[in-house]
């Protein structure tokens, strides 16, 4: 079964930005994107298959620790490059999905293509905020000291999104470290995403709310 555990995982929490970082090695001649390579297991009970002579990586949330592990994977036998993010800023992005699902009919989407617009969203109950933000971080603390002592790539979210920019491109200095610790040269190429940072929404919402 260890065919189908991707070599290297993008390991964090939901609305963390795992799918953006995954995003930027799609054009990597020596890489497969899988995307959250556990999700489709857990809804269908079928999952996709490694490609040979690629370095596969994949997405693997906090909660799917022992989806993985009941298909042979080991945590602490993969690459793994623990995204984090500012509690506070995962915690505020979740209840706006819980606000949009309410007035879109569906979960918001977490990326949008270059120049698309933004449809309006819902305005998120922040009366949890800092509860939710304490077990966020609690949560990361825990995979902290899981993966201490084990080699590890810790990465952050504000390492390559910067606030009020969006994205395109992924800086030079973070590509250099994460194909050096995937034992990868340097792409040559410009390592890239079609999709921006869906901030429009939420820097309406940050302003009124003053967090």
């Amino acid at each position: 079964m260890k065919d189908i555990i991707p070599q290297v995982l993008i390991f964090s929490t939901q609305r963390s930005g795992t799918h953006l970082l995954a995003s930027f090695f799609e054009q990597h001649p020596q890489i497969h994107v899988r995307g959250e390579a556990f999700l489709r297991y857990e809804r269908t009970g079928t999952i996709t298959e490694n490609i040979p002579g690629k370095l596969n990586m994949g997405i693997l949330m906090y909660n799917q620790v022992l989806t993985m592990e009941s298909l042979g994977g080991t945590l602490l036998q993969q690459k793994i490059i623990h995204l984090l993010r500012d509690p506070k800023a995962v915690a505020q992005s979740r209840l706006q999905v819980q606000a949009d699902k309410k007035v879109l009919r569906k979960q918001y989407r977490a990326h949008y293509y270059e120049g698309e617009t933004l449809p309006q969203g819902g305005i998120p109950d922040l009366s949890g905020l800092e509860d939710l933000a304490r077990s966020i971080e609690q949560e990361q603390v825990k995979y902290k000291e899981v993966l201490k002592g084990v080699p590890h790539l810790e990465l952050h979210y504000e390492d390559f999104v910067h606030p009020g920019r969006s994205i395109s491109i992924l800086d030079q200095d973070i590509q250099v470290r994460i194909l050096s610790f995937l034992g990868l040269p340097k792409s040559g190429i410009p390592l890239y995403t079609k999709y921006i940072k869906p901030d429009t929404i939420l820097r309406k919402t940050t302003k009124e709310y003053g967090s």
